[in-house]
C-alpha cells in the first residue's frame, strides 16, 4: 500500500484529501505545518506528498526544496496544491522540485488520478548499478563516471547517485565543486542504513546526489569490503541509478564490484594495448559470479583529436574485433575534467554521454 503525506495548515482540507486518498486505497498520514511535515516525512518515507504553499511557519516552496535536498525524501513524488493560479506560480513549484501543480478549488477525482499516475511513473525497481573500470590513469574514467551520472540525472522521475571509490584521491567531488566535511568512513559502520548515510550524500543543484570518496587520516585503513557492500545496498535501495568510479587497481574491491553490478563500462583509449585488455576481460569474466553485460568505451586522445577522430575509430574497429564486444560509445578528448553536461550542453563529448545515458537507460528498462 502506497503511504501519502497531506501537508496543510487547514485541518478541514486536509482531512478531506485524507478521505479522498483512502477511498482510492492509500495509506495516509497528515501534517499541519511546514516543520511538521518535513519532520513526518524523513520519519515515514512516503510515496508522495500532497503540499501546500501557504503556510505560516515554511512556504510549500521551501519545504518542497528541503524535502528534494534530503536524500531520504528526495524521491518522493511532490504535488502542489494551492490557490495559486498564476503560470509564475506554477513555474515557482516546478523550479523548487514538485513534480504536478493542482490548483484550488480541485476535483477529488482529478487529485487521484493525478496521484495514481506518478506513482505509476515510479514503480519500477531501483538500483541499476554502473561500475566505470579504467586500466590505467589519465583516462577519463572519472569524467565519464560524473558526467553519465548527471546524464542519468535528467530522466525525469528518476534519482542518480555518483559513488567515488577511488579511496585515495577521487575527484568526483572536484570536479562537481562539492566537497565533503566529513567522511563516511569514519562515521558510519552501516548499520545505520539510510539515516546515517544521509549527511555524507551531497546534492548538486542539477538534482544528481553524490557520495564523495572518503578522506582517510594517514593512520586510519581503508573500509572493509563488508563495509562497502552494504554502503552500496543501501544507496541502491533508493536510487534509480548508481554510477561508481574506481581506482585502476580494484583489489579487494573486485568481488564487491562484480557481485552487486548491473553493468561494467570498461573505458579504453588508443594508447592501451589489446592484449592488455583481452586480460583485463578475461580476469573479469573469471572473477563474476556470472556473465557480466560488460560494455567497452572508447575514449579519445589529444593525438586522436589531431586526426580528427581517426584514431579512435581505428582503434574501436580493433576493440570490436579483439574482444568481440561492440563498442558502447566514442568519447571525443576535452581537455580537463569538467561537468560537460552542465557547463557545456552542446558540445560533441556532452552529446555522446548522453548517448550513452539512453543506452543505460534502455539496458535498465530491459533488465526489470
Amino acid at each position: 500500500m502506497s503511504k501519502v503525506l497531506v501537508i496543510d495548515d487547514e485541518a478541514p482540507l486536509t482531512a478531506l484529501i485524507g478521505r479522498f486518498l483512502e477511498n482510492a486505497g492509500f495509506k495516509v498520514e497528515s501534517a499541519t505545518s511546514g516543520v511538521e511535515g518535513l519532520h513526518k516525512a524523513t520519519a515515514i518515507r512516503p510515496d508522495l506528498i500532497v503540499l501546500d504553499i501557504m503556510m505560516p511557519d515554511i512556504d510549500g516552496y521551501e519545504v518542497c526544496r528541503r524535502l528534494r535536498a534530503d536524500p531520504r525524501t528526495a524521491r518522493a513524488a511532490i504535488v502542489v496544491l494551492t490557490a495559486r493560479t498564476q503560470p509564475i506560480d506554477k513555474q515557482m513549484a516546478l523550479r523548487a522540485g514538485a513534480d504536478m501543480h493542482v490548483v484550488k478549488p480541485f476535483s477529488g477525482k482529478v487529485l487521484v488520478e493525478t496521484v495514481q499516475k506518478l506513482l505509476a511513473a515510479r514503480a519500477h525497481p531501483l538500483g541499476h548499478q554502473v561500475v566505470v573500470l579504467r586500466l590505467r590513469q589519465g583516462v577519463g574514467a572519472t569524467t565519464l563516471t560524473t558526467n553519465l551520472a548527471l546524464a542519468l540525472a535528467e530522466d525525469t522521475g528518476r534519482l542518480s547517485t555518483a559513488v567515488d571509490l577511488v579511496l585515495s584521491g577521487g575527484q568526483v567531488g572536484s570536479i562537481l565543486g562539492m566537497h565533503a566535511e566529513r567522511s563516511w568512513v569514519e562515521s558510519w559502520q552501516g548499520d545505520q542504513g539510510m539515516d546515517g548515510l544521509a549527511p555524507h550524500l551531497l546534492r548538486h543543484s542539477s538534482g544528481l546526489f553524490m557520495l564523495p570518496a572518503p578522506v582517510l587520516p594517514p593512520d586510519m585503513a581503508s573500509p572493509e569490503t563488508w563495509r562497502v557492500a552494504r554502503l552500496l545496498q543501501v544507496v541502491r535501495g533508493w536510487s534509480d541509478y548508481v554510477i561508481i568510479d574506481t581506482p585502476a587497481a580494484l583489489g579487494n574491491l573486485a568481488s564487491v564490484l562484480l557481485d552487486s553490478s548491473s553493468l561494467v563500462l570498461l573505458l579504453l583509449s588508443p594508447d592501451d594495448a589489446l592484449r592488455t585488455v583481452q586480460f583485463t576481460l578475461a580476469t573479469i569474466n573469471k572473477s563474476a559470479p556470472e556473465p557480466l553485460q560488460l560494455w567497452p568505451v572508447v575514449t579519445g586522445t589529444p593525438a586522436a583529436q589531431e586526426a580528427a577522430g581517426r584514431t579512435e575509430v581505428h582503434f574501436k574497429e580493433q576493440v570490436e574485433q579483439v574482444l568481440g564486444l561492440p563498442v558502447a560509445a566514442v568519447l571525443p578528448w576535452s581537455p580537463g575534467p569538467q561537468p560537460v553536461i552542465v557547463s557545456q550542453p552542446g558540445s560533441p563529448l556532452a552529446a555522446a554521454i548522453r548517448a550513452l545515458a539512453q543506452q543505460v537507460t534502455g539496458s535498465a528498462a530491459k533488465s526489470a
